[in-house]
């Protein structure tokens, strides 16, 4: 026989469940806001140890080969979004990371320290998370 005071076993968890649903609901919620305010970039500017080495207009396809002294990148811009296609970093990490057309996203190249940023149509900097435009 069960004690009177217990809590039976089914509703033993319904507190945890109800919490990841909330939590679940709301990520979504975020992720669908951020997605809706998302801008699309105008250029696509390259640093290192921030130094602005190239800045080219997303609204311009070509292949750009960016040589350093850490190394050799090929930045390739095409329909509006750009990609680093080549790289002789050892892990190509940063060829594999996609294109980005968004204001606020970035390509990482870490051993050659060299930074890919989508900046919106007024040439500033954005934050991607909240949508706006850095000072």
């Amino acid at each position: 026989m069960t004690h009177p005071c217990k809590a039976p076993q089914t509703h033993k968890y319904r507190g945890d469940l109800l919490l990841c649903v909330a939590l679940l609901l709301l990520a979504g919620i975020l992720a669908g806001i951020l997605f809706l305010c998302r801008k699309p970039g105008a250029t696509v500017v390259v640093t290192q140890n921030d130094l602005t080495l190239l800045s080219v207009s997303l609204s311009e396809d070509g292949t750009y080969p960016i040589r350093t002294q850490a190394g050799y990148n090929l930045l390739v811009v095409e329909n509006g979004s750009a990609r680093i296609a080549e790289a002789d970093c050892p892990h190509g990490i940063c060829t594999q990371s996609g294109a980005v057309r968004y204001a606020g996203q970035t390509i990482v190249c870490l051993p050659h320290k060299l930074v890919v940023t989508v900046v919106g149509g007024d040439d500033a900097p954005a934050d991607f998370t909240t949508g706006r435009t850095l000072p």
